[in-house]
């Protein structure tokens, strides 16, 4: 999910998928693209500030799960 209100990609446990994240910081625009297929394209939160920054990780939110966990290859950050 983006933070709690959008779906990015549905029935994600147990398998692999390739995401791919794009931030136009010209334009504003972060687009995100989930096994090939487009899935949101949206605007970012304004000039960066010392609280931006890039996570690859698993966060906690209201409801969530009491196992939660994220595995990852082939990374790059170009």
């Amino acid at each position: 999910m983006r933070y709690s209100s959008e779906v990015v990609e549905e029935n994600v446990y147990d398998r692999w998928i390739q995401v791919n994240v794009t931030h136009d910081v010209g334009t504003h625009k972060i687009s995100i693209v989930v096994a090939g297929k487009p899935a949101l394209i949206f605007d970012d939160r304004g000039t960066p500030t010392a609280g931006h920054y890039f996570k690859l990780g698993v966060y906690g939110q209201d409801g969530s799960s009491s196992r939660m966990e994220a595995r990852y290859k082939s990374i790059q950050v170009l």
